[in-house]
């Protein structure tokens, strides 16, 4: 009774995947087609006929069963494993669809050629074990499938090993697989017309397997190698280079670990300032709406940004894109200055990692994360309070205001914001001065605060003047 409830649940799921089958949508030309009617089309000159006779057939069989009362039928149960054994075919080429696009996807986001030659070398073990369980299962169902007669003859009862378990014979199926390949050997040997050619059929593939599988190894074991040699011969030349030149020990050691960091970043892919190859294809709007997705949670940090991103205008989305493919990308050592007290500001930075201090005239340091740095200089002209240095191999990015000022200009609407929120910036920051605005870390004396002003590129709402000028009081 189990058996048959089980029967009539997987013959009505196989019905309602076919009916669902109509409205699965699929990609053409790099496009989903989701219309009902093509869908509809692919399916029925695709899998619908396959489909329509095996539903056919479970049909035929349940009515059989049914005007028959007996599920002992013999004929009834040929018919049925028919069935499966074509409906396995289906989930096969399926499977292997599916599985091949999952593959396909997982290998795009793997971008280190050190990684994908492992992850190679892990598909092709994987494979192997793989081919060796089919072929181990597909040994013993030979076994199995001819031991119907009163007096089977196959390889289990020729070796005497009707009395073991199934992980047992699963064991010496899998080692005999194994053998074909060439590894080991075995005293199992095909007793039957069919087990000897489905013997030939497997000596003769694992003939042209093994010897892909050496070539692929070896090739893969070589790429690994030569990643490896190349690093180690470039680091050996730079040794020397310092040696001879005489370069003291403490900078050695800072250009040795900022290049040790910059070979582990391009081989991890982690360098974001690199070109990609296929850059060039794109669309002018793709390529900004690509910029403004990398550089969207620098620039939520910015609380102008953060306006204009709540405003929901083409305009305004297309100089928010704009502003983001201004922003550069750099990579900085050990101790490296970013700017320097007294110098004019001509960029805004975000510190999007390592660890940097920021030293004004108190000799106490302030260390940094993730946040704008002189984000002042967009609103007015600036002079440069305090020293910003890495303390580690760090990352920042840089937005020039020249630049900033340019794609702002562009539209009335952005101006008009930009206006308003730099006479509010400077109304909040003019007590207490530093290059970290409103996380300042020490004050200037009042009479400085008194002459300050609102840049004349922000004191009109049309903009007219786009020059930086630097009033010094």
């Amino acid at each position: 009774m189990g058996l048959r409830a089980m029967y009539w649940i997987a013959l009505c799921f196989w019905n309602l995947d076919m009916l669902l089958s109509f409205i699965v949508g699929y990609y053409d030309a790099g496009n989903l087609i989701i219309d009902l009617r093509m869908t509809c089309k692919m399916y029925m000159i695709g899998w619908f006929p396959f489909d329509l006779m095996l539903i056919s057939i479970d049909w035929t069989i349940a009515a059989l069963t049914l005007a028959d009362g007996s599920d002992n039928n013999m004929g009834v149960l040929r018919l049925s494993r028919v069935v499966r054994g074509l409906r396995f075919l289906r989930l096969v080429r399926v499977g292997t669809v599916r599985s091949g696009s999952i593959i396909e996807q997982l290998e795009e986001h793997i971008t280190s050629p050190g990684t994908m030659i492992r992850y190679n070398l892990a598909k092709l073990i994987i494979r192997l074990v793989l081919t060796n369980h089919v072929i181990a299962c597909l040994w013993y169902g030979l076994a199995s499938v001819e031991s119907d007669g009163e007096a089977p003859r196959n390889w289990v009862t020729e070796y005497g090993m009707q009395g073991h378990t199934v992980p047992d014979l699963y064991a010496v199926s899998l080692h005999w697989a194994l053998v074909q390949l060439g590894v080991g050997q075995t005293n199992i040997e095909a007793v039957t017309l069919a087990e000897r050619i489905f013997s030939i059929i497997v000596e003769f593939s694992a003939l042209m397997m093994f010897s892909t599988l050496l070539s692929a190894v070896a090739s893969l074991m070589a790429g690994l190698q030569k990643l490896k040699d190349g690093e180690i011969e470039q680091f050996r030349s730079l040794k020397r280079f310092l040696d001879q030149n005489h370069i003291d020990d403490d900078l050695s050691q800072r250009i040795t670990c900022f290049l040790q960091y910059a070979f582990k970043a391009r081989n991890k892919a982690e360098s974001t300032e690199g070109p990609v190859p296929m850059w060039d294809m794109l669309s002018v709007p793709l390529q900004s709406e690509l910029e403004f997705q990398r550089h969207q949670d620098s620039m939520k940090k910015c609380d102008f940004f953060q306006k204009l991103m709540e405003k929901d205008s083409y305009h305004i989305v297309r100089v928010l894109h704009e502003v983001a493919g201004c922003m550069s990308h750099s990579v900085l050592a050990i101790g490296d200055v970013v700017f320097a007290a007294g110098t004019i500001a001509n960029a805004t930075y975000f510190l999007s990692g390592g660890a940097y201090t920021y030293t004004m005239e108190d000799p106490s340091d302030r260390k940094l994360y993730r946040l704008w740095v002189a984000e002042v200089c967009l609103w007015s002209p600036w002079l440069h309070l305090g020293d910003l240095v890495s303390q580690d191999i760090s990352r920042l990015i840089a937005l020039e205001v020249n630049l900033f000022c340019e794609c702002i200009g562009k539209t009335v609407e952005t101006r008009r914001m930009a206006a308003a929120y730099a006479r509010d910036y400077l109304s909040d920051v003019s007590q207490t001065w530093s290059d970290l605005g409103n996380q300042q870390c020490a004050d200037l004396p009042s009479e400085r605060a008194q002459s300050w002003q609102c840049c004349p590129r922000w004191n009109s709402d049309v903009g007219s003047s786009m020059r930086h000028v630097l009033p010094i009081g």
